[in-house]
């Protein structure tokens, strides 16, 4: 119904396994804007920030094949989510069309063994909900829809499964000065600890699966804050690169990129953390640990991807025009910039690539007639969503990553 992709993405590579990612915004390397056939969606090739998300860091470090099923916008069951918002595959329906479609796959269990799940839900679930819903009781309820789709997953017979708790949200520029910030931090900090008190009593009930639980919370609150900002050559880390309709002129001084989605820099601390946690080390959320990998991999500049964009085009090929996105294993999937003038060419006005482009986008902005309820500073999600949606910026990112 939602989608549909070719088995012919998981036929290689099965000795080191895959990296399969379920989920939403934080995991999204473009499926959304497949599905809506829409290139406006997204900032760097339908992402949700301007460049890489942690995922794909994170499948390098592992080196594992990257195929990514989430969906940004996504929510655990469509069944909690706005009606509007059902074309979107909930972290329920992305595992069971999964399930049907690599059954084979499954089923040699080699592939799986081998491989790791990666699943990032529950922040829409939060945005849709009304302030009076945002309690205890509802977050409850949220983390047994989260943990009812976990064990799911395990039947899959994945070797591990790493579950992002929900991010620090309170701390996001929409968020950070709103009325209803205390109930949403409350909210944020009893389902995590809903989540880990799960995580632990259902690993020592199954020793024999492995859960690995990273702390988005924690990481949040660390690096998004005015003293680490500094270690990634940023300067604000209260308000967002964009601030209007496709306007961002100094991507490079911000932790957020929109009011929403942090800045890929952090994406790529996060992605780093992630693999530690999965090859055993003992992560520390704190600045100087985060600083020391910051330091190690020069993430004071920022980056762009290649590999991703490119193996879309075959999946689709494969696929006949609707598949999931993937990154092969000898893909170079980052390329660093080596100053910041460099970054300002290849990643100012929200990832566009010269003064031609943003004109041409002007032009694409203006025969679109956005209307005036597109503007910046609603409060309402659904049109938030909807200006970002068509901002249009696909001819843009097709001169930065093409």
């Amino acid at each position: 119904m939602y989608f549909y992709y070719s088995s012919s993405v998981l036929a290689g590579g099965e000795e080191k396994g895959k990296l399969v990612v379920f989920g939403d915004d934080l995991g999204d390397t473009g499926n959304l804007q497949h599905l809506e056939n829409d290139t406006s969606i997204g900032y760097s090739s339908g992402r949700m920030t301007n460049g890489p998300v942690f995922v794909e860091y994170m499948a390098t470090q592992l080196n594992k094949q990257l195929l990514s099923l989430a969906y940004a916008n996504s929510t655990i069951s469509n069944t909690a989510s706005e009606a509007e918002m059902q074309r979107v595959p909930s972290l329920e329906m992305q595992i069971q069309n999964f399930t049907e479609t690599e059954r084979n796959w499954i089923r040699r269990k080699s592939g799986p063994h081998n491989s790791i799940a990666v699943v990032t839900v529950g922040t829409n679930d939060v945005i849709y909900k009304e302030a009076a819903k945002i309690t205890a009781k509802t977050a409850q309820k949220l983390i047994d829809g989260m943990t009812k789709q976990i064990e799911n997953m395990e039947k899959l017979g994945f070797g591990g499964i790493v579950v992002s708790n929900l991010p620090a949200i309170y701390v996001f520029p929409r968020w950070r000065l709103s009325a209803i910030v205390d109930s949403v931090r409350e909210f944020v900090k009893t389902s995590n600890m809903l989540l880990r008190k799960w995580v632990v009593s259902h690993q020592n009930q199954k020793p024999d699966v492995r859960l690995w639980l990273l702390d988005v919370e924690e990481f949040m609150l660390v690096t998004a804050n005015s003293s680490f900002a500094k270690k990634i050559s940023a300067k604000n880390s209260t308000g967002s690169c964009i601030t209007e309709i496709g306007k961002c002129d100094d991507p490079e001084d911000f932790v957020f990129f929109d009011d929403l989605h942090m800045d890929s820099r952090l994406h790529h601390l996060l992605g780093l953390a992630a693999a530690d946690l999965v090859k055993g080390a003992d992560i520390k959320y704190n600045a100087e640990y985060l600083g020391q990998m910051a330091r190690k991999y020069d993430i004071g500049v920022l980056h762009q991807t290649t590999a991703t964009a490119f193996a879309e085009k075959e999946s689709l090929a494969a696929a006949g025009g609707a598949g999931m996105s993937t990154t092969g294993l000898g893909d170079p999937l980052i390329t660093s910039t080596s100053s910041a003038a460099t970054n300002r060419t290849v990643l100012s006005t929200c990832t566009m690539g010269d003064q031609t482009a943003l004109a041409y986008e002007q032009q694409q902005q203006q025969q679109q007639h956005l209307k005036s309820s597109h503007a910046c500073g609603l409060g309402d999600w659904s049109k938030r969503w909807t200006l970002l949606n068509h901002v249009a910026l696909a001819f843009l990112i097709s001169a930065t990553f093409y």
